[in-house]
């Protein structure tokens, strides 16, 4: 992973993002699948200047992400895609902030909120008006994270379920911070502890990682229509049903 010191262009024309959100033909998903974000939702990628369509986005590209252990944003290279397909036409979650920026994103997928002085996690589908998000803006020619308030919530219409996995496990999307995970509740125990969905998915799938490191597993370009690896689809398949119990 790298740190980074440049930001790319970033548009505030909230238009470029609507303008996106079009009905046309195609297979509808069921609203229990895990489908993460829309094709054309921006990501930024090491060696580009500006920003990329998830579309266009492959394994081994670093894509801007945050460490939540150095809190400093970093390119982290992807590992693999939880799902990858631009035929599938499905609704999403649209959420705007008060300076204009906003993110697509599935119900069920985990976005990074401002709890009192702490970074925690919720369902897109639990985000309310008046919450903080994360997101990055330009100060002395760097990118910094800046809070920005909920001020619309709203569904939408998009092409495309595309859901990359770094190894940060952390990705920025439409200049906004959210996790590479989906379907995956926090764990709260009678009020005795609580570990966040995003800790819980991101150490379940360490051992995937250090596999990947030392070439056990090999990171997989996938073809359209196919998801992770099948194993590695089925552990987190049986992980997020256990934790349901």
């Amino acid at each position: 992973m790298s740190l980074v010191t440049i930001k790319p262009t970033v548009s505030k024309d909230i238009s470029t993002v609507t303008n996106r959100q079009k009905i046309v033909e195609g297979e509808i998903a069921k609203s229990d699948d895990p489908k993460c974000f829309p094709e054309k939702a921006l990501v930024y990628v090491k060696g580009h200047n500006s920003p990329i369509t998830l579309n266009k986005l492959k394994v081994r590209d670093e894509a801007l992400s945050f460490d939540t252990s150095s809190q400093q944003l970093v390119y982290s290279p992807v590992d693999m895609f939880g799902n990858k397909d631009g035929s599938i036409i499905t609704t999403f979650i649209y959420i705007q902030t008060s300076n204009g920026f906003s993110v697509t994103l599935s119900a069920k997928h985990m976005i990074m909120v401002e709890n009192i002085s702490n970074i925690d996690v919720k369902f897109a589908d639990q985000v309310l008006v008046g919450d903080t998000l994360l997101q990055i803006e330009t100060k002395d020619n760097k990118m910094i994270i800046v809070k920005e308030k909920v001020t619309k919530i709203s569904n939408v219409i998009s092409k495309g379920i595309y859901s990359p996995f770094t190894k940060t496990g952390t990705i920025i999307v439409d200049s906004t911070l959210v996790s590479c995970y989906a379907h995956v509740s926090n764990l709260d125990r009678f009020g005795l502890f609580r570990i966040s969905g995003q800790k819980l998915a991101h150490s379940f799938l360490a051992p995937f990682r250090v596999f990947y490191d030392f070439g056990i597993i090999r990171p997989m370009e996938i073809s359209i229509g196919q998801t992770m690896p099948f194993n590695i689809e089925v552990a987190l398949e049986k992980f997020r049903s256990f934790l349901k119990f």
